[in-house]
């Protein structure tokens, strides 16, 4: 984007000034994490998401608006601009933008990451929402996850191969979290059996990825009232639960799944294909920790 252009989503001198001026988002760079970052691969990754946004996400926003998804011979059905639109996201890295270098991503800092979430929301806040949702799931393996969670689960969202949801609202209860019933109830070998339902679950089901990965909020069973007797776990439909052990913790895990950690659980939800990825002109290359350009 040339700052000498007009942007149909934002006035990049008044961003300049707030990154730079007024909030000097250089100094970060002082800290070991952003050591080899600089203001340049700030601007190189704040560019390159707004060229996405602009040519990807903003071209189809009316037209995802008049063709709603349609449940289609039991698949979620989607216009395939979105699939284009988060294959570009994807493979350029930005599912990626605040992992470690060593977990492949531009480890970026919040500030930065944040300024190219907004070039996506402005441009079509309906799509990004599903590589947001999947990145809010990543998030809480990342702290919370296993080594064996993490390379399970959170690697293959990071890499955008999978999607992530927050199962949390209820028919009875709306989003007020404190009313939930969704139930965990503790078995004697130390995991928790769910009972309960849930709704209006955004990105829920679809085919833009290989899995997707629900994490579901439960009451466990006796706890007092209020949300902080509420734990995260993840269910599937018509699996059967098998044995995950978490010390106060809600869990529901599946045969071959190691489902377990410090206060949620996660498994995949399979979808019926594995999309394949295309090339993009500008991306993030994970070995040289530096945005590359080529001709295509």
């Amino acid at each position: 984007m040339s700052k000498a252009n007009a942007s149909p989503l934002i006035d990049r001198r008044h961003l300049d000034f707030l990154l730079y001026e007024l909030l000097d988002v250089e100094r970060l760079t002082r800290y070991p994490r952003f050591a080899e970052h600089n203001r340049e691969t700030f601007d190189a990754a704040i560019e390159l998401a707004h060229q996405i946004a602009v040519e990807k996400f903003l071209s189809h926003n009316r037209k995802s608006d008049l063709n709603e998804p349609q449940m289609v011979d039991g698949k979620v059905v989607l216009i395939p601009e979105i699939a284009d639109a988060l294959d570009a996201y994807n493979d350029s890295g930005f599912a990626a933008a605040l992992a470690d270098f060593e977990a492949g991503g531009m480890q970026l800092p919040f500030v930065v990451a944040t300024v190219c979430d907004s070039m996506f929301s402005a441009a079509n806040p309906g799509t990004v929402a599903y590589p947001a949702l999947a990145r809010a799931a990543a998030n809480l393996l990342e702290v919370y996850g296993t080594d064996e969670q993490k390379r399970l689960y959170m690697q293959p969202i990071v890499a955008g191969r999978y999607y992530g949801t927050m199962c949390l609202s209820e028919p009875q209860a709306g989003s007020s979290l404190a009313d939930i019933r969704t139930l965990a109830e503790p078995r004697d070998d130390g995991s928790y059996r769910i009972r309960g339902a849930k709704m209006w679950i955004s990105a829920g089901d679809h085919e833009l990825g290989e899995n997707i990965v629900h994490l579901v909020l439960a009451r466990i069973a006796g706890a007092p009232a209020g949300v902080r007797a509420s734990a995260s776990s993840s269910c599937r439909a018509g699996a059967s639960t098998t044995a995950a052990r978490a010390r106060h913790v809600t869990t529901c895990a599946w045969p071959g799944s190691t489902t377990r950690w410090g206060n949620a659980a996660a498994s995949t939800l399979s979808s019926s294909s594995a999309r394949s990825t295309t090339a993009t002109v500008t991306w993030w290359d994970r070995q040289t920790r530096a945005l590359r350009r080529c001709s295509t």
